[in-house]
């Protein structure tokens, strides 16, 4: 230690250590129990959602906010929307998805999803499930990349993306 400067636990003859006790409610900022040991998953899916929805100054605000996306006054506490959560599906890994995308995070037009099903439910996406389905049966059937794009009103880098496997991929021909 530098010159003047002392350790007020080996003074008072204490065991020095360099941490608190940070589990339950020894944590100061325990609330509802999902910080032990770091933020669950659960909690920054809900922390992020709050913050898109309630956050004019948020990065994605004009996606969110600026659009009168919401977010349910019952949602606001963490302990409601964790329990709506394990009663509706939630997994690890899983991403919360608007059913309709004009709507707000409420019970009613929300739901758990995978990231590729989240994706396509995007007022960005081009194209449905079935037309990715009819896009594959083209492919199979062996006509051009570009014709198809013609067909299926898409461009042809959609097309190029489902025929080498990057998006889509569990879609099966019909």
């Amino acid at each position: 230690m530098p010159k003047g400067v002392y350790d007020h636990h080996k003074i008072r003859g204490q065991k020095m250590t360099n941490r608190r006790s940070y589990f339950g409610e020894d944590n100061p900022k325990y609330r509802h129990g999902y910080a032990v040991g770091g933020l669950s998953h659960l909690y920054m899916v809900w922390s992020d959602m709050k913050r898109r929805a309630t956050n004019p100054k948020h990065q994605r605000a004009i996606d969110y906010v600026l659009r009168g996306i919401t977010v349910c006054d019952e949602w606001l506490d963490f302990k409601n929307f964790s329990e709506w959560a394990e009663k509706n599906g939630y997994q690890q890994g899983l991403t919360i998805d608007r059913k309709d995308n004009d709507k707000g995070y409420c019970p009613d037009n929300c739901r758990f999803v995978t990231n590729a099903v989240n994706c396509r439910n995007s007022r960005q996406t081009k194209i449905n499930i079935s037309i990715a389905a009819k896009i594959k049966r083209l492919l199979s059937a062996g006509l051009l990349q570009k014709k198809i794009a013609e067909m299926c009103n898409c461009s042809k880098w959609i097309v190029q993306d489902i025929s080498q496997g990057r998006t889509w991929k569990d879609v099966q021909c019909q």
